[in-house]
């Protein structure tokens, strides 16, 4: 069981694949890393679309992938439908954003704005929460210290929300690698995602960046890891969670 639980592979709606023929290449590479399951994630932004506006244009993009693999016979992972949702305190007069969580559950996969992370920002990112009645999946939290301190980060990852990691960065060399890790360490990693955008510039590392972890870490934590996105996928509590 290898669930990819951050992607943007749906053809034509975000900043990912343009078209299905690079869905497709997506999906060759997930398929042969051993990816049996792949959370969609198109980009959500509160200020530029409605929500029902987004799930109509998620939903098509869907159905056009849905669509081809139907047609050619071809075999196809089992695609959930989600969104990344980007953080913005006009998001706190969304009445329906609970249509956003991960399809079946009540989470919620939100990315944090690429400036320092104030006080002001987990607040209201936690409000929201509590208002919508959604769990926290923090989209890539190692991106993050590019722009804030790690420190900053705490008092949002400390309130029960799941961190969610690049596979990127895990086989990078560099320091984004090693800040990686210090989340690892410090318990503040629950999921994987590939984040892929493309085939060329912005790939899907799952199977290179599992093999990263269960070297550094254990095949066990790598297991783990599978297990969380899975009971995530059931919506269990995040007291549930390995």
């Amino acid at each position: 069981m290898i669930i990819d639980f951050h992607s943007h592979l749906l053809p034509g709606i975000d900043d990912g694949a343009v078209d299905l023929t690079v869905t497709k290449g997506i999906i060759d590479k997930q398929l042969s890393d051993g990816v049996d399951t792949i959370v969609a994630t198109p980009h959500y932004y509160c200020e530029q679309q409605s929500i029902d506006d987004f799930i109509v244009n998620r939903d098509n993009a869907y159905n056009k992938v849905v669509d081809y693999y139907s047609e050619t016979n071809l075999l196809m992972p089992k695609i959930i439908l989600g969104a990344e949702v980007y953080y913005s305190h006009y998001l706190n007069s969304v009445t329906d954003l609970r249509k956003l969580c991960i399809q079946g559950t009540d989470y919620l996969m939100l990315e944090l704005p690429y400036k320092e992370i104030t006080p002001a920002i987990i607040d209201g990112a936690l409000n929201l929460a509590d208002a919508n009645g959604v769990n926290l999946i923090i989209a890539h939290i190692e991106r993050y210290l590019r722009f804030t301190s790690y420190k900053s980060l705490l008092p949002l990852l400390q309130n029960g929300v799941l961190g969610q990691i690049n596979c990127s960065s895990i086989i990078d060399s560099g320091s984004t690698r090693r800040k990686t890790f210090k989340f690892i360490k410090d318990g503040y990693v629950h999921i994987l995602g590939s984040d892929v955008h493309n085939t060329s510039s912005r790939p899907a590392y799952m199977g290179e960046a599992i093999k990263v972890l269960s070297k550094k870490f254990s095949p066990s934590f790598t297991a783990g890891i599978m297990n969380n996105a899975n009971d995530v996928l059931h919506n269990l509590d995040i007291d549930d969670i390995y």
